[in-house]
C-alpha cells in the first residue's frame, strides 16, 4: 500500500457563469494551508467564466475565450434538461457579447462541451501544482466538486461523466468527489461563523450563484469534537441568478444606445474589456444611495438618438446610470432570492412549531451577488421582520469552492437525511421474501409464472422517508429462472418523485420517474443444480435462484450502490447516483 506524506484538496466549484478553485496542502501535524486560485490566464480575478471556444483543434477557455468568438457560456445548464431556463433567451446579450448561449457547438454534446472546460481546468491545476513542487509520488489528491441541489439524477451522472472525460484521474492517485453546493457553503459558513453558531440552533443558507440560487437549512447537533448537522428542509434550487444584473445592463444600453453602443462595446473588448470590469465594480459597490453613476464609454455623439441624450455626458464621455437604473438591474435577482429563502423558512418555523425547537435564527447568504450592499439592506430590511440574523461571510463569491475544499479537510457528519425520490429494483420474475422472510415453494413461482403475472417493483428507499448518511438494506429475492434461458438478468433501478409509487412499471408517472441503470444480474458462476428445480408440463426445468440483495443509499455523497449475491458468489453490482437531499 502506498504510504502519502501530504495530501492537497481541490475544490472546485464549476459555475454556470463563473469558475472557482481552492488549493488546501495538508501535512501531518501541521495546520492545513487554503490558497485561492486567482491568476488565471488573460486576467487577475478571483474566478474564470465559465467559457469555452473552438477555434481550432485546441479550444480556448475562460478570459481568452472571448478573443475568439463565437464564444459557449451557460453550457453547464444543459446537463440537466428539466432545468434549463424556459422563459425567452437575452438574445441582445448574446449578440453584443458574441456568446452562444445554451448552445451545443458543432460536433459537441453537453458532456462534451463541459469536459473540454473542465480538461483545461484540470490542466492549469497541474500545472499551478507543479509550479509550487507540491506534486510528489508521496501526494495524495483528492479533488472536490459540487453540484446544484436541484439538478436530477441525469444530471448529476452527467456532470460525473465529464468529470471523467477531462481526465481528473491522471493527476497522481486521486479522489474524486462531489456534494451539493449548499453543503459546500455551510461548510465554509461553519468554518468563518463558528462563534456565532451555537449547538441547537438553527441556521440557512442561501447560495446566490450567476445563473441559479441554492437554499438549505440545518440544526447544529454538535460543535465538537467535529461539526455535526442535521438538514431540516430539502435542499431548494431557483433558475437565475447575479447574472441577471448584467444581462439587464446591456440590454438597457443597447435599448438606448442602439448601434452606436454595440460597435464600441465590441471595439471595448466586449466582456473582457474595461467597460465591463468598471461596470462590476461600480455594481459591487452600489449602495442605493447617492445620485447619477457614469461610466467612460467613449461613444459618437451624433449617432445617439435625441431621446437618449441625457444618460450620456459629451463633454466627459460617460454614460450616465440614475439609482432608479442600478436598482432595476438588482430586482429581479433580489426578489427571486427573497421568495426561494422565504419558502425555506415558512418549512421549517412549520416544522418547529410542529414539533417544537427553535426557529431559523441566522441566514447566511453566499455567492458574488452577497456582497452588494444594495443587496444587502434589501435582504436586512425583509428578514429583519422575520426575526432572523443576515449574516453574510468573507468572500461570500468563493465560499463554494473554498468550502469544498474544507470537506476534504474537516468533514461535517449529518444525523437523519430526509431522501428525495423513492428508489426502487425490478425484474418480472424477481419476487421479494415473504415479509416474515420465508420463501415460496416453487410450484408457486411456477403457476404465478404461468399465470403471467409479473414480480412487482421493490421500493427500498422512499421519498421523506429518513435515512442516517450510510443506510443500509439486505433482503431476499426468489428468481425464476428457466434452463434455455439467458443467464445474465437485468434488474431494472427505478427513481420516483413520489413517497407512495405504483408497484407497476407500466403505471409509473413518465414525467416523474425514470429508469436509472440496471443491476445486470450474472448466474455463469453459480451451480444451479444446487437450487431448487421443477419441470413443468412441456418439459421445461426451472430453477428457482435464491438472490440477496444489499442496497447502500448515501445521501451526502449522492450514491446509491447495488450487490446481489448468491451465496458467496458476487452475481451483480452497479451504482448510481441520487438527487442531493
Amino acid at each position: 500500500m502506498a504510504h502519502f506524506t501530504n495530501k492537497i484538496v481541490v475544490g472546485v466549484d464549476v459555475g454556470i457563469t463563473f469558475t472557482g478553485v481552492v488549493v488546501a496542502h495538508m501535512i501531518p501535524n501541521e495546520e492545513p494551508e487554503f490558497q485561492v486560485i486567482e491568476d488565471w490566464p488573460g486576467k487577475k480575478a478571483l474566478k474564470v467564466p465559465s467559457n469555452i471556444s473552438y477555434p481550432g483543434r485546441e479550444p480556448r477557455w475562460g478570459w481568452c475565450a472571448y478573443t475568439y468568438p463565437p464564444t459557449y457560456a451557460w453550457f453547464k445548464l444543459l446537463l440537466d434538461p428539466t432545468g434549463r431556463p424556459t422563459g425567452p433567451l437575452p438574445e441582445s446579450f448574446a449578440s453584443l457579447t458574441y456568446q452562444h448561449l445554451l448552445q451545443e457547438a458543432p460536433g459537441k454534446t453537453a458532456v462534451d462541451m463541459v469536459g473540454d472546460f473542465l480538461g483545461r481546468i484540470r490542466q492549469f491545476i497541474q500545472d499551478y501544482l507543479t509550479s509550487l513542487c507540491l506534486l510528489t509520488d508521496k501526494t495524495l489528491v483528492q479533488f472536490r466538486f459540487s453540484t446544484p441541489v436541484a439538478w436530477e439524477e441525469e444530471a448529476q451522472m452527467a456532470m460525473r461523466t465529464a468529470i471523467s472525460q477531462a481526465g481528473f484521474h491522471t493527476i497522481g492517485l486521486e479522489n474524486v468527489f462531489l456534494s451539493s453546493e449548499s453543503d459546500a457553503s455551510a461548510r465554509y459558513v461553519l468554518e468563518q461563523k463558528s462563534d456565532m453558531i451555537q449547538v441547537g440552533e438553527i441556521f440557512c443558507i442561501c447560495d446566490i450563484g450567476g445563473c441559479t440560487i441554492d437554499s438549505a437549512c440545518y440544526r447544529v447537533v454538535s460543535k465538537t469534537p467535529a461539526w455535526v448537522l442535521e438538514p431540516l428542509s430539502k435542499s431548494s434550487g431557483h433558475i437565475g441568478g447575479a447574472i441577471q444584473a448584467d444581462v439587464l445592463f446591456l440590454a438597457r444600453m443597447r435599448a438606448r444606445f442602439p448601434e452606436v453602443f454595440a460597435e464600441e462595446f465590441d471595439r471595448n473588448g466586449g466582456m473582457a474589456g474595461q467597460f465591463m470590469a468598471k461596470f462590476t465594480e461600480l455594481k459591487e459597490n452600489f449602495d442605493g444611495t447617492g445620485g447619477i453613476r457614469r461610466l467612460v464609454f467613449n461613444m459618437n455623439v451624433a449617432s445617439i438618438p435625441d431621446d437618449a441624450r441625457c444618460h450620456y455626458d459629451a463633454q466627459t464621455g460617460e454614460v450616465l446610470l440614475s439609482v432608479g437604473d442600478m436598482e432595476g438591474f438588482f430586482k429581479p435577482t433580489i426578489k427571486s432570492s427573497i421568495q426561494i429563502m422565504g419558502d425555506q423558512l415558512n418549512e421549517v418555523d412549520m416544522m418547529c412549531r410542529k414539533y417544537g425547537g427553535h426557529q431559523v435564527s441566522h441566514l447566511f447568504i453566499t455567492g458574488g451577488f452577497a456582497a452588494s450592499p444594495y443587496a444587502q439592506s434589501v435582504f436586512k430590511v425583509f428578514f429583519e421582520q422575520r426575526k432572523v440574523q443576515l449574516t453574510v461571510p468573507d468572500n461570500p463569491a468563493i465560499a463554494t469552492a473554498y468550502g469544498s475544499a474544507l470537506l476534504g479537510v474537516f468533514d461535517v457528519s449529518y444525523t437523519m437525511v430526509n431522501c428525495a425520490r423513492t428508489y426502487g429494483i425490478h425484474h418480472d420474475d424477481f419476487m421479494p421474501f415473504k415479509k416474515a422472510g420465508r420463501e415460496r415453494p416453487i410450484k408457486e413461482q411456477l403457476d404465478r409464472m404461468h399465470s403471467k403475472e409479473k414480480a412487482p417493483i421493490t421500493w427500498i428507499f422512499k421519498k421523506n422517508n429518513q435515512y442516517q448518511a450510510v443506510e443500509k438494506y439486505t433482503w431476499g429475492f426468489e428468481l425464476l429462472h428457466q434452463h434455455n434461458m439467458p443467464l445474465i438478468k437485468p434488474i431494472a433501478i427505478y427513481s420516483v418523485d413520489d413517497p407512495s409509487p405504483s408497484s407497476k412499471p407500466e403505471l409509473l408517472d413518465p414525467v416523474h420517474s425514470s429508469l436509472l441503470d440496471y443491476v445486470q444480474l450474472d448466474l455463469s458462476q453459480v451451480d444451479l443444480t444446487r437450487h431448487p428445480h421443477i419441470n413443468d408440463n412441456e418439459g421445461h426445468t426451472f430453477f428457482q435462484i435464491l438472490v440477496y440483495v444489499q442496497a447502500t443509499l448515501c445521501l451526502k455523497k449522492g450514491e446509491l450502490s447495488f450487490q446481489c449475491l448468491v451465496g458467496e458468489i458476487n452475481c451483480g453490482s452497479c451504482k448510481v447516483y441520487t438527487v442531493w437531499a
